[in-house]
């Protein structure tokens, strides 16, 4: 199942810019990598191209993908993961 989780990471940009809210600006990559880690499998690491970087994982990818829009690049982040029931369970805890 691949799932789109831009918002997320958008949303957490925001909270970047305001001071009081450091502790909320933790990676958000970095904790869904735990989690798919620690709940789906182990991280094989890092795979980067000219408009596409992931992080793979025995049965789990996250990754972004850049694509021309325009004379702009507009950039998605996404998770795919194998196994449904992870899936589910990912879901339920970062949307």
């Amino acid at each position: 199942m691949i799932i789109d989780i831009s918002e997320q990471v958008f949303a957490r940009l925001q909270y970047r810019e305001l001071p009081e809210k450091n502790t909320m600006a933790l990676s958000i990559k970095k904790q869904m990598i735990s989690w798919l880690e620690e709940n789906v499998g182990e991280n094989y690491g890092e795979i980067a191209q000219d408009y596409w970087r992931a992080y793979t994982g025995n049965g789990w990818v996250w990754g972004t993908r850049s694509a021309g829009v325009g004379d702009q690049f507009q950039t998605t982040w996404f998770v795919k993961i194998d196994d449904e029931a992870a899936a589910t369970m990912f879901r339920l805890k970062f949307l």
